[in-house]
């Protein structure tokens, strides 16, 4: 026996995910869009320029006094993306 209306069910879920996913790139771009390269220092002379999204990372200074770079709570929830936008769009600049 089957019960009317749930032939509709998979389609609906369907467009509530496509939703939901335009909603999160979209959301992630316009952060992007605000974005900075934020300078930071991962040993010796390394020293380089790494693109966060506005509101996904910042700087702090270690215990041993070199500038870091790390993720707010809203860079791991676009964690997927900004992987992504440093490999194909804003490339991590090392000074040379």
């Amino acid at each position: 026996m089957q019960v009317f209306g749930t032939q509709k069910r998979p389609r609906f879920r369907g467009a509530v995910l496509l939703l939901s996913f335009a909603v999160y790139v979209a959301t992630y771009a316009f952060l992007s869009w605000h974005g900075s390269y934020i300078g930071h220092n991962m040993g010796g002379q390394d020293n380089r320029d790494t693109w966060f999204a506005a509101y996904c990372g910042g700087s702090y200074l270690s215990p041993v006094g070199r500038q870091k770079a790390q993720l707010s709570a809203l860079g791991w929830f676009y964690l997927p993306l900004i992987i992504v936008d440093r490999t194909v769009v804003h490339r991590t600049q090392v000074d040379e």
